[in-house]
């Protein structure tokens, strides 16, 4: 028997026993998750890439503004999956025991960084002017 098998201290041997023991696979499920990275830079890489995704498309989303019922229909499952793919592929890459891959995905998460924030900072110079423009609008229509 393990060390890692024995039950916690204070708790049965089911395993949802308690209200806690989600918690603790969640916890489980994400430790591994994170220590399968050979690298903090691939870490580094793919957590930025993550937000950079997330944060496109919420940003696309309050653009165009929210999904009719139609458009939730056909396009819902769509909306985040390829960022969910996209992630997936690179999190295999940055996985790799191959320097090749790492540096393939090193690369493309890069770029999807670097194109989203382009985006993000366009769209917020865009907005400002147009909000600029308003707030010099109104006072010359009252002179």
């Amino acid at each position: 028997m393990s060390f890692n098998s024995l039950p916690l201290p204070g708790t049965t041997t089911s395993r949802f026993s308690r209200k806690g023991d989600v918690s603790i696979l969640l916890g489980k499920v994400v430790r591994r998750f994170i220590f399968s990275f050979p690298s903090l830079v691939g870490l580094f890489f793919f957590t930025t890439t993550t937000i950079a995704l997330l944060t496109h498309k919420i940003l696309i989303i309050k653009v165009h503004g929210p999904f009719t019922f139609l458009q939730l229909l056909f396009l819902g499952p769509f909306t985040f999956s390829f960022d969910f793919l996209t992630l997936y592929i690179l999190h295999r890459a940055f996985c790799s025991a191959s320097g090749v891959w790492r540096s393939v995905a090193s690369i493309i998460s890069f770029i999807i960084c670097a194109c989203s924030s382009t985006f993000v900072s366009m769209y917020f110079i865009a907005n400002s002017e147009i909000s600029w423009g308003r707030s010099i609008a109104v006072p010359s229509l009252l002179i």
